[in-house]
């Protein structure tokens, strides 16, 4: 268990080498620090930005595994490597090249604190059906399972093709009536339901993105973009020149942005076919502008510049930047002690009068 993969990148490395600067290094800006004492732009190693201890590590059999880690890996980044070298330089890419690519991006999307952000807060309305499906199945599982079998009841079923990642704890209540014994079952919104939609995600609706006309445009020659720590961008512009954030991946009209390096996007709009068009130098400083804004919490350039900084205003809050350290923290901790319950899919017993009490 020593040798687990600990360090987990939700922004590639191999990606984020298109924005090496001469030292080899990227330049890294934050948007949350907690004091004005800390320099505005620092410059990192792509092995140490983008990354978080233990954002991926999973149980399985009680055991902490970097499965999670090294799917990314083998089945996104890995794929989509050479194809995206191959199209920052120019060259043809080949229909698996685009395969690869189209999976990275939707990989990149879910696989950011910021998606996990988003997800928290919608969790309890998009994980409803989810869990009312799977009360359904284990109402018909155990309807007709005596009292005494139920004791030594654990789930053969699984709620996911590779492991039984869904968190679902199945609780004795200790009370029966007529030889039916009543049971709670609860689910909890955390890392393991994280783990679990983001799988589910590049297993299936991921195949919507395959769907869409993708083209790599240049960018006008006086622009150079930076990227970011949610690199990829759903968009909806609407007629008045505003535009938010809640682009969806099949929804009409929406764009994705996906910057592959410092004068190159991929893009494409969900519904339009023959895309044609060219980024002047007013469409560049607009997606510049979009990336930046994007941004959950750093910005990587080639360069220090400065209108990075005038554009997006740093946020210093020392209660914030701690709140938010101590969350990623918790992330795992709280993974680890408290929802690992939820993963093992067995019958738990509860005292009769402690059930009352509760």
């Amino acid at each position: 268990m020593n040798n687990i993969s600990r360090n987990n990148h939700f922004v590639a490395q191999m990606y984020l080498e298109a924005w090496k600067n001469s030292d080899n290094k990227v330049w890294t800006y934050d948007l949350l620090v907690p004091n004005e004492n800390c320099d505005l732009w620092s410059e990192k190693s792509t092995k140490s930005i983008a990354s978080l201890q233990n954002f991926y590590i999973n149980l399985k059999e009680k055991e902490e595994v970097d499965e999670i880690e090294k799917y990314l890996n083998e089945e996104f980044e890995t794929p989509a490597s050479i194809p995206l070298k191959k199209a920052i330089i120019g060259e043809k890419l080949s229909i698996s090249d685009w395969r690869a690519i189209i999976n990275y991006i939707g990989c990149q999307i879910v696989r950011t604190p910021a998606f996990v952000s988003k997800m928290l807060k919608t969790a309890k309305e998009d994980m409803g059906s989810t869990f009312q499906q799977t009360v359904t199945e284990l109402a018909e599982e155990l309807n007709n399972i005596s009292v005494d079998k139920l004791k030594s009841y654990s789930s053969n079923k699984e709620y996911d093709n590779d492991n039984k990642m869904f968190p679902l704890k199945i609780v004795d209540t200790g009370i029966e009536n007529n030889g039916k014994a009543l049971i709670k079952i609860e689910t909890i919104i955390g890392k393991s339901y994280y783990l679990y939609m983001m799988k589910h995600l590049l297993k299936e609706t991921i195949k919507i993105l395959h769907n869409h006309e993708w083209k790599i445009l240049d960018l006008d020659d006086r622009v150079n973009i930076p990227t970011s720590d949610d690199p990829v961008i759903c968009l909806n512009y609407y007629a008045d020149d505003t535009y938010d954030f809640g682009g969806g991946w099949n929804n009409i009209g929406s764009e994705i942005i996906f910057p592959i390096s410092p004068r190159k996007i991929i893009y494409t709009k969900v519904g339009e076919k023959d895309i044609q068009f060219e980024l002047n130098y007013e469409l560049s400083m607009k997606i510049k502008t979009i990336i930046v804004e994007h941004a959950h919490r750093r910005i990587f350039s080639m360069d220090k510049e400065k209108w990075i900084t005038k554009v997006r205003k740093r946020y210093v809050n020392l209660d914030e930047f701690q709140r938010e350290k101590q969350m990623i923290k918790n992330w795992h901790n709280n993974y680890k002690n408290i929802e690992s319950e939820y993963l093992e899919h067995k019958l738990l017993r509860r005292d009769c009068d402690e059930t009352r009490r509760l």
